[in-house]
């Protein structure tokens, strides 16, 4: 250190106590040392700590104390090299690109990713005494103190992105002892506009905006113009959806009507047929104490055969007949499906196979294994159901004959008939009725069970589409017709 430096330094000291508010003017933002070793001639770098220790003599020596005595040396016999050279932009890179600078500005491409600066500048001292700092600003504005970013001893600068617009890169460098010793360095960045930064996306912008105002002041003058039209519509509208719902509601009440009324035919008709096979089974059940007393046990067991079929038929039966309850409660809806009539025939008859034996009755099952007919299958049995029962009931001695006429596929007529002629003409009347609404059911003695059977039968035709008419000669028939 020099005296002229020394002087330097006691001349920003003395301004800073006479005039406080020029203090980051007037003094460095860091204090300049120089650091020597002991390459350079003294013989040790460890000196005492003290206070007004150090010595300087007449001829312009200086003694400095240390661990093995006084280290003595003249200041101007140490040669100093001063880091006052350039500084030099070596190498500029953009994602790993080369980039070649314009004199002291880097254009850079749209949306640079990792940028990475590197710098040199000639000094041979020890790279202890190089201190560089650096400073990225906007155009038009200035660095402040904090802002200044210390350099690594690489001199390297990196960037991990930058946005559009013009920076200066500010880099200097404390170039020894003295007040605003620096060395400056300016590079310029050019970092592209994105289209929507640039005068003319402004000046589209600026027309958009008048444009929406204009938009908005129209359309505006437009609903105050339409404004009563509007009420008008709504109100409009509003009744016509009170209607719709009047009408909804009044389908729904009919719906429910209906599905009541076809669950009551439904329990009705549960009722009804499962009457007779126990009247019978009754009958029946009756002899046993007396076949027993005679000893006829080979009967008794024949009837009790007789009996577990009828029951376990019944019991089949009604369980069908509760699951298809079921089924209408959940869905609210008939199903249609390929029904071999031959089959369901069958079926009903080992039902009423023992009254028809008991009676003495013959049962003609005609209908061919491949006739099939579209129905929905529980309403179906039950109306073959209904119709076997009333034969089975009044054919003493005679015959039950089941037969299908075809007239086109899945279309024709089943008849089932009976040689017995009982049919009242009030009956025939209600049957052969289109009308099935105020049906007038006679009650006369000992044909109500029978009347209300047929009943059922109409009504259940009537629902599922199925013609019904009795023909009534020497022989009893009555026919559903399929189409």
């Amino acid at each position: 250190m020099t005296v002229k430096d020394l002087l330097h330094y006691s001349e920003a000291i003395e301004k800073i106590k006479h005039n406080k508010d020029q203090q980051n003017a007037s003094v460095p933002s860091e204090l300049f040392y120089v650091y020597h070793t002991k390459e350079e001639g003294f013989k040790t770098n460890e000196f005492n700590g003290c206070d007004h220790c150090g010595v300087r003599l007449a001829n312009g020596n200086i003694l400095l104390p240390s661990l093995n005595g006084l280290v003595g040396f003249r200041p101007g016999d140490i040669m100093e090299d001063r880091a006052d050279g350039n500084i030099i932009l070596d190498k500029a890179e953009v994602n790993r690109k080369t980039i070649i600078p314009s004199h002291d500005t880097l254009y850079f491409p749209m949306d640079p990713g990792q940028t990475k600066l590197h710098f040199s500048t000639a000094y041979f001292g020890n790279n202890y005494n190089l201190k560089l700092s650096y400073v990225l600003v906007k155009e038009s504005r200035l660095a402040a103190p904090p802002d200044w970013i210390p350099m690594d001893k690489d001199l390297d600068i990196e960037f991990s992105s930058l946005n559009s617009g013009n920076y200066t890169l500010i880099i200097r460098k404390l170039n020894g002892f003295g007040i605003n010793n620096y060395t400056i360095k300016k590079i310029y960045f050019i970092v592209p506009l994105k289209w929507y930064q640039t005068i003319w996306a402004e000046i589209l912008l600026l027309f958009i905006l008048i444009g929406l105002v204009y938009l908005y002041n129209w359309y505006s003058v437009r609903v105050v113009k339409r404004e009563n039209i509007k009420l008008e519509e709504l109100v409009s509208r509003r009744t016509s959806r009170l209607n719709q719902t009047l009408t909804d509601l009044e389908e729904s009440k009919n719906e429910m009507s209906r599905q009541v009324h076809m669950l009551s035919r439904l329990l009705t008709s549960m009722t009804h047929d499962i009457q007779s096979p126990l009247n019978y089974i009754r009958l029946t059940s009756g002899n046993i104490p007396k076949m027993i007393q005679k000893a006829q046990y080979e009967d008794v067991a024949m009837l009790g055969e007789m009996i577990a079929d009828s029951s376990g038929r019944m019991s089949n039966l009604l369980k069908g007949l509760l699951d298809y309850i079921k089924a209408h409660v959940f869905q609210n809806s008939l199903h249609y499906e390929a029904i071999n009539l031959q089959l369901l025939v069958d079926e009903k008859f080992e039902i009423f196979k023992n009254m028809i034996t008991e009676n003495g009755s013959d049962f003609k099952n005609e209908i061919s294994s491949n006739t099939v007919v579209y129905c929905d299958y529980q309403m179906l049995g039950i109306m073959i159901h209904n119709l076997i029962d009333n034969a089975a009931k009044f054919t003493r001695k005679g015959t039950i004959r089941i037969y299908f006429n075809a007239s086109g596929e899945n279309e024709g007529e089943l008849v089932i008939s009976n040689t017995t002629v009982g049919v009242p003409t009030e009956i025939q009347e209600m049957i052969n009725t289109p009308e099935t609404e105020s049906i007038h059911l006679p009650m006369q003695v000992g044909q109500t069970r029978t009347s209300l059977g047929l009943l059922i039968v109409k009504e259940i035709a009537a629902l599922v589409g199925v013609g019904l008419r009795v023909t009534q000669t020497d022989v009893t028939s009555f026919h559903l017709l399929f189409k």
